[in-house]
């Protein structure tokens, strides 16, 4: 009768990211069974089982053979393995006078852990469900720096604080929080963005107005067909700046780029927007607070399909294995960039419960499975997936090609619009702005935006008395 692995380690059904199988040791290929004691060290741990097929069938090692594979296992560990591992090796009797060999090894705390090839050079593993891959760049940093308690956010550079301002920030801090206050140094220093000596650390420097760090940036497309392949681009946008400014950048972007529509019901219609608010918010600051920041010449990404919303961030899944491989409400909080997302709660952008997820699927729930979000990652991004909630399938061809293009145009002319009644009044309010043009306050809000950050118009002053001043960078 087959016996499967399973029949004894209940969680180990399928090759996975802490169990490996093989029939036997390939003595003339060492490294396609060795490599897998680097890989398991360099993440979780995990176990390797000898005299077991890929798929979970029990075979077993004859067990008079039995010892001197393990003493070969040892030699191979201790001369090919680098630095030592911890592991265990167990063993698992059948009922046909064989043995199952079980190699388990322990996450190591001196990484990288490396497998010496036969020409003597050195090469690292990384542990993925159901392979062993050479480790990217990426994951070598941060194995490299696993062990000295290395995070990019919290490292303090060079800058003063007192040479910058904040006023994206605290404006974002009063809205949030309800207040005229400003952030206190305080708070910035509990934070840690300021050192108690006033220096900035990598994650103040990323809220700062100038933000000169250039891999903070984000970079925008609206396409007409389904994939990147249709190179017919309604709107290209990149934008670099501190991280408030990002996230509100990607939000006034889709909305802008993004129709509206409604849902028959019995007793009438309701209007939705394609992509819920809610949803891209909270799709943008988790994109900002998670992305991998040492990956360089990369940005968030935000490309806009017929059907879709797709935002990809630099950096890989930082929990066990991918995200695919979790329910997405059931994702536990663990964060990378931990200052970033101190500050990030001070201005109440984000939940220290973790809760952006829940969030995002919350506001698709009510228009079924079809709608809902899709996360995937790999080692090198992690990207989430939106749907249109006004997309209709088979639509006549004519309709998706003008309509964004009608719409675009009628924005510039509304914006324009906006900026001539700027220019006759540069103190005027928004409620007046809005009344002149018959637009809510908070179209208002993203035409300002927009002109902001185009270069036409920058506020001097406060909200209260101050006034708006033209620029000639770009004429509209």
């Amino acid at each position: 009768m087959l016996r499967y692995i399973k029949d004894y380690y209940s969680k180990a059904k399928f090759e996975d990211i802490e169990f490996e199988y093989k029939i036997k040791l390939n003595k003339d290929d060492i490294t396609s069974w060795a490599k897998t004691f680097s890989g398991f060290a360099n993440n979780l741990g995990g176990s390797l089982f000898i005299g077991v097929s890929n798929d979970g069938i029990c075979i077993g090692i004859d067990n008079n053979d039995v010892d001197n594979e393990v003493l070969y296992i040892n030699n191979i560990i201790k001369s090919r393995i680098t630095p030592e591992i911890n592991y265990d090796i167990d063993y698992i009797s059948l009922d046909n006078n064989k043995s199952i060999i079980v190699i388990k090894i322990y996450p190591s705390d001196n990484t990288p852990v490396a497998f010496i090839k036969d020409d003597k050079s050195l090469i690292v593993y990384y542990r993925l469900p159901g392979e062993t891959i050479p480790a990217t760049r990426n994951q070598l940093k941060r194995l490299s720096s696993k062990h000295n308690d290395y995070e990019y956010d919290l490292v303090v550079t060079k800058y003063k604080m007192e040479d910058f301002t904040f006023k994206t920030l605290n404006d974002k801090y009063q809205e949030k929080r309800y207040t005229k206050e400003n952030i206190t140094l305080k708070e910035m220093k509990s934070t840690g963005m300021v050192t108690e000596d006033g220096m900035l650390t990598n994650a103040g420097l990323l809220f700062t107005d100038k933000c000169i760090n250039y891999e903070s940036r984000i970079h925008c497309r609206k396409w007409l067909g389904f994939t990147r392949g249709d190179d017919r681009v309604v709107d290209d946008k990149e934008f670099q700046g501190n991280i408030i400014s990002i996230i509100e950048f990607g939000i006034n972007f889709i909305r802008n780029n993004s129709a509206t529509g409604y849902i028959k019901e019995p007793d009438g219609r309701t209007d939705i927007d394609a992509y819920p608010l809610r949803a891209i918010e909270e799709a943008l600051v988790n994109a900002c607070a998670h992305r991998d920041m040492e990956i360089k010449g990369t940005q968030i990404d935000i490309d806009i399909f017929k059907d879709r919303l797709v935002i990809t961030s630099p950096g890989e899944f930082i929990q066990k294995g991918n995200i695919q491989d979790y329910n997405l409400s059931e994702v536990s909080s663990k964060r990378r960039n931990n200052i970033i997302c101190n500050v990030l709660f001070l201005v109440k952008l984000m939940e220290k419960g973790g809760t952006g997820f829940v969030k995002i699927l919350d506001s698709y729930e009510k228009y079924g499975d079809d709608y809902k979000p899709v996360a995937v990652s790999n080692p090198n991004y992690f990207k989430l997936t939106l749907k249109d909630l006004t997309f209709i399938e088979n639509e006549p061809v004519n309709e998706p090609v003008n309509e964004p293009v009608n719409k675009s145009l009628d924005l510039a002319k509304d914006v324009e619009r906006t900026l001539q009644y700027i220019k006759e009044n540069p103190s005027i309010k928004m409620d007046e702005l809005a009344n002149k043009t018959g637009k809510s306050l908070a179209t208002i809000k993203r035409y300002l935006f927009e002109l902001k950050y185009s270069g036409l118009i920058e506020r001097v002053g406060s909200d209260k008395t101050g006034y708006w001043k033209i620029l000639n960078k770009i004429h509209v």
